[in-house]
């Protein structure tokens, strides 16, 4: 995923850097913190041409035990708005709430649905 991420932001004209330190960034954060952002796309002309750090993942509808999980057998997409929330709010709130990097929660379920903010990243990488 992060490689294709990685592709498409340079396709779209972004100078990217991939697996970077939090503390690369333009955010203010420990020296010692060694979270890591998987694509940081620079140079791109929207969200007002700042940093966007893209945070790549993965997540199953289903839990090991095989059952659905956080209403995903309800609505699609409840866990990738339930794995954007943690991010967000939790594991890179500081990056959401810096104003010098734009996060995008670049998410897929496993049965092929995007989170909606990397399905409107791409749209907007494509009219560049």
């Amino acid at each position: 995923m992060e490689r294709m991420l990685a592709r498409i932001c340079r396709e779209g004209g972004a100078r990217v850097r991939t697996n970077q330190l939090i503390r690369n960034l333009n955010v203010r954060v420990h020296s010692s913190d060694n979270r890591r952002i998987e694509v940081i796309a620079d140079g791109l002309p929207f969200y007002s041409g700042c940093q966007i750090a893209l945070d790549a993942t993965l997540v199953s509808p289903l839990t090991c035990q095989g059952n659905p999980r956080l209403n995903s057998h309800i609505r699609d997409a409840a866990v990738l708005e339930e794995a954007r929330r943690k991010k967000e709010q939790r594991t890179y709130a500081d990056v959401v709430n810096s104003g010098r990097c734009r996060f995008i929660s670049a998410d897929m379920e496993i049965d092929d649905i995007w989170a909606p903010d990397l399905v409107t990243f791409i749209a907007r990488l494509a009219t560049v």
